[in-house]
């Protein structure tokens, strides 16, 4: 199934992976991380940029957590967020794993670069800069995506994007 974004620039509805998936035992899980001791929600999001607030068509990923709803957890992050020039920003995927979490970050950024939909300046803080969610050379860069692959797969209906 193929992730379709209507012309009007519309976003897809969000996907909820509920669970961290089950590892057997001889098996490295790519989605255990110390951070999962918390127990918080995480969550991905993406807005658009806008200029003299006119929407640009370029889009914001990042990630955020919390405990509370996922619309609390977002409204928290929009009112401290750096960057000032993007829109209200959209909750596309919920996990109770940060290493899912990560993965899934990744790989929406991945998919709006793929379209040419993403904020790609370098990676910085501050006003105009898109956080590169994983660093090339991070050790856990593939277990963060094998995580996120395996967390949609075993969830209902599946993001087909963190799925693929």
């Amino acid at each position: 199934m193929a992730n379709k974004v209507p012309a009007n620039g519309a976003v897809p509805t969000m996907f909820v992976a509920s669970v961290a998936p089950a590892f057997p035992m001889d098996m490295d899980n790519p989605c255990e991380h110390p951070r999962d001791k918390k127990k918080r929600r995480y969550v991905v999001y993406i807005a658009e940029e806008e200029i003299d607030y006119e929407p640009t068509g370029k889009f914001y990923v990042g990630r955020t957590s919390g405990t509370g709803t996922v619309t609390q957890i977002v409204n928290k992050r929009q009112q401290g967020h750096h960057r000032t020039d993007i829109g209200k920003l959209k909750a596309i995927h919920e996990t109770d794993s940060y290493s899912a979490c990560r993965g899934a970050e990744q790989k929406h950024y991945e998919d709006m670069v793929a379209k040419n939909q993403a904020i790609t300046s370098p990676r910085a803080k501050g006003r105009g800069a898109q956080i590169a969610p994983i660093a090339a050379d991070n050790r856990r860069k593939q277990k963060y995506l094998d995580c996120a692959q395996a967390s949609a797969r075993h969830s209902h209906p599946g993001c087909p994007i963190c799925g693929a």
